[in-house]
């Protein structure tokens, strides 16, 4: 069978039912099953599970390990990318990323524990599901045979939580200090500049409770808790939006923004919550891969879509590549990561009917681009 990452081989369940009685005679590995808090499970040299512990088997919603027995990891939580070859978990383009994958080889070929984080998309009962797993692997030999302990963490409402930290309380903050400001014009100013800036602080208190409501949605994937509010916009106050939104950015600091110029003329029947959110998300990612000095260059293209890029001189790994619109997947490191790109694919075709892509080489560095109907099939009636 064939195989892009791990070893395909499987052994028979004659194999498997053998060895799983084995571990479940010894005393050490009952005592580990039964102890220990967390999601536990053993897998054999082929990377098949032959126990599992009560939590891990509650968490998956299965009631007898037996059902279990020599699966893999993924093709047991339900991985989409578990059954893409014949080889099944672990054999895909996808699982050379793939932290509990690579976490179970090293530990096997190098005899040692290892850690990693697994970003996993699933199904479950009938359901998406996005998780975030830590997974430690542990070398243990019983009987003169090897098999590897695993200890799996969920740390999917960490991860979300650091990722309402990170991006959604900056957001919050930028658009009320912008509300703040604008107040504070509004009761010293004379009363003809108040009237322009009353529309101002209706149209920042509009967006804060678009943005309250996305991020929403964005955190809680089975939840549709956001409705677009489609207006003409101008393209001019596109650009305007974002300027505003980055101008103190700490991804900014020593890099510069190309913009179109002159500002572009014309205007698209779009929601400029989801919008902004969608081209902000793919500028900060632009520059947070460019190093000091260097630019970002954003560029808008009119025609019967409109076509928005962004583009930066770094290129993205084409490991890394496949997996770039996953919820929870980053190639940075660090807490609060994973939501960026994640939101520009949902919102543009989930919100604005639109599509991102990307490309991604050395000759020509890093492109994104959303491209959106001047008038989508969704938008109310003007």
């Amino acid at each position: 069978m064939v195989s892009h990452f791990a070893a395909p081989e499987r052994a028979d369940q004659t194999v498997v039912l053998h060895q799983a009685q084995l571990l479940c005679d010894s005393p050490l590995v009952s005592e580990l099953l039964g102890l220990v808090s967390g999601l536990v499970a053993v897998i054999n040299e082929h990377r098949q599970l032959v126990a599992l512990n009560r939590k891990l088997l509650d968490l998956l919603d299965v009631p007898d390990a037996a059902e279990l027995l020599g699966l893999r990891l993924g093709e047991a939580v339900g991985c989409i990318h578990a059954h893409e070859m014949d080889a099944g978990c672990g054999t895909s383009e996808y699982c050379a990323t793939c932290g509990a994958v690579i976490a179970m080889v090293l530990s096997q070929e190098q005899d040692r524990p290892v850690e990693r984080e697994c970003i996993l998309e699933a199904m479950r009962h009938g359901r998406e599901v996005h998780m975030v797993l830590r997974v430690q692997t542990q070398p243990m030999p019983i009987d003169g045979r090897r098999f590897t302990l695993l200890f799996l963490q969920d740390r999917t409402s960490e991860h979300q939580q650091a990722i309402l930290e990170r991006v959604f309380l900056h957001d919050l903050t930028n658009l009320v200090s912008g509300i703040q400001a604008a107040s504070q014009l509004l009761i010293w100013d004379n009363q003809e500049d108040g009237e322009s800036i009353k529309y101002q602080v209706a149209g920042y208190a509009d967006r804060l409770a678009g943005e309250i409501a996305m991020h929403r949605m964005l955190l809680d994937g089975d939840s549709w808790t956001y409705t677009p509010q489609f207006k003409h916009v101008a393209l001019s106050e596109i650009v305007e939006g974002l300027q505003n939104s980055l101008c103190h950015h700490p991804a900014t600091s020593g890099k510069r923004i190309q913009w179109p110029q002159p500002l572009p003329l014309g205007e698209i029947l779009t929601d400029q919550v989801a919008l902004l959110r969608v081209l902000t998300n793919m500028l900060i990612n632009a520059l947070e891969a460019s190093e000091p000095g260097e630019v970002v260059r954003v560029s808008i293209k009119q025609g019967d879509t409109l076509m928005i890029q962004v583009w930066n001189s770094a290129v993205i790994s084409e490991l890394h590549q496949r997996r770039i619109f996953q919820r929870n997947f980053s190639t940075k490191t660090g807490h609060g990561r994973g939501i960026g790109t994640y939101a520009m694919k949902f919102l543009s075709e989930r919100v604005l009917h639109g599509r991102v892509e990307f490309s991604s080489n050395l000759h020509q560095g890093t492109v994104f681009t959303v491209s959106l109907p001047h008038a989508p099939d969704a938008a109310p009636s003007m």
